[in-house]
């Protein structure tokens, strides 16, 4: 690829916030744009890094049941899951049933 216009990708790849600050004048780009931005706390957790490295720490991972449905059905039926819901069979008999329709139009 051409420098001049991989150095115009990365710069503009950067600006949209896909890659992270590599050097110290992007360092200050990154603390003025950063600044600007309505951001949430973060938990007491991470105010001190060190501790949680020293002692570990569980962080709640208050799922949905939603999230924790397989969204790759063919993967949880190649693994091996025990029971599959009725709805994640009809599921997965549809999407063969469309994708063998697509092929043969």
């Amino acid at each position: 690829m051409n420098t001049s216009i991989s150095k115009k990708l990365k710069k503009a790849m950067f600006q949209a916030g896909h890659l992270p600050p590599e050097n110290e004048e992007e360092l200050a780009i990154f603390d003025i744009v950063i600044k600007k931005k309505d951001l949430p706390k973060l938990p007491e957790l991470f105010n001190n890094p060190m501790n949680i490295i020293r002692n570990g720490a569980k962080l709640n991972k208050n799922l949905s049941q939603d999230a924790k449905a397989p969204h790759n059905y063919a993967m949880a039926a190649r693994e091996g899951v025990k029971s599959i819901a009725q709805e994640v069979l009809d599921k997965m008999r549809n999407d063969r049933e469309n994708a063998e329709t697509k092929k043969s139009d």
